[in-house]
């Protein structure tokens, strides 16, 4: 079965197209610009613009299920909006036209973002598709709203994946210092493992006729949901480091909150790993040694300062 992942070269579309390899798939990747390197495997590669329908077409050719990731993230989406809603809505539109032509009869997964509720700092159930609207605050958000209405008035078979906040292992000093303040310390968020995403993205193809016409909410589920306090506190607590000054921190809501996965996990089995699991990945990252050195040593001695710097 042949799988065509658009975003490949992203953060979570690198590890999607490994784990679809790794199930047996054929793996096809529409790429702009750079190679995909470390995936173990050399996937077919198709090079175009998800914009153009040409490129699109190309990439289609045999494909029996479209897994689409691509577009801008934050910072990009809000300096550059424009370019946002061409590549992520404009991207989007064009993808699902060509898969109409085609008889929009195969599996077509699309990721979303839980941001698209916006800001719900007086919500206190967990947030649910069919039962909490969308209050986009952001031109990300914007986008996503309007790819999935894009979707369900297309006609193709589809799932939509709204996915919870999901750190990654490699976070550059720059991102730490543009996007890690952003979030309150008291904020609710609801932790995904990245691992257990790319579960769910790829059970969302192996069980499509489970999912399909569903908007589902990824997330780590009720044991995962903590505040970003919590979070932060684990991550830098791997390396021995404490929380920054609080007054570094934002103090507007951040759209992020606590999810309904019951249905998700129903269907897709994907909630396997926890923060925990993610602090002992994040360790592996640097030489036991170092691990060591700045827990018990680099840390405590240095530790606030080095946090101040940040």
């Amino acid at each position: 079965m042949r799988v065509l992942v658009t975003g490949g070269s992203g953060h979570l579309g690198h590890g999607v197209c490994r784990a679809f390899h790794e199930q047996g798939f054929t793996v096809r990747v529409l790429l702009h610009r750079s190679k995909l390197k470390g995936l173990g495997f050399d996937p077919e590669t198709e090079w175009g613009d998800i914009t153009q329908p040409d490129s699109i077409i190309r990439a289609m050719d045999g494909v029996d299920a479209v897994v689409h990731l691509a577009g801008l993230v934050p910072p990009w989406t809000e300096q550059k909006p424009e370019l946002a809603r061409r590549v992520n809505v404009g991207g989007t539109r064009a993808l699902l036209k060509v898969i109409k032509e085609r008889g929009g009869h195969i599996p077509f997964v699309f990721a979303s973002s839980a941001v698209v509720f916006g800001v719900c700092p007086d919500v206190t159930e967990c947030l649910h598709p069919d039962r909490n609207p969308c209050h986009p605050t952001t031109v990300y958000a914007e986008a996503k709203v309007r790819s999935e209405e894009l979707i369900r008035e297309s006609g193709v078979d589809y799932v939509i994946l709204r996915l919870t906040s999901i750190p990654y292992l490699r976070v550059s000093l720059s991102e730490m210092r543009t996007q890690g303040f952003l979030i309150p310390l008291k904020n609710r968020l609801e932790f995904c493992h990245h691992d257990d995403a790319m579960v769910a993205i790829v059970n969302a193809v192996t069980r499509f006729d489970k999912v399909k016409g569903r908007t589902l909410m990824i997330g780590g589920g009720p044991s995962q949901q903590m505040h970003y306090e919590d979070l932060l506190h684990t991550v830098l607590g791997t390396f021995g480091l404490p929380l920054p000054p609080q007054a570094r921190f934002a103090e507007e809501p951040f759209p992020l909150h606590w999810y309904n996965t019951t249905e998700s996990q129903d269907l897709l089995a994907y909630q396997n790993k926890t923060l925990d699991d993610y602090s002992t990945d994040l360790a592996k990252q640097m030489p036991a040694p170092m691990v060591f050195l700045m827990r018990h040593f680099i840390g405590p001695v240095f530790g606030r300062l080095i946090v101040r710097l940040i």
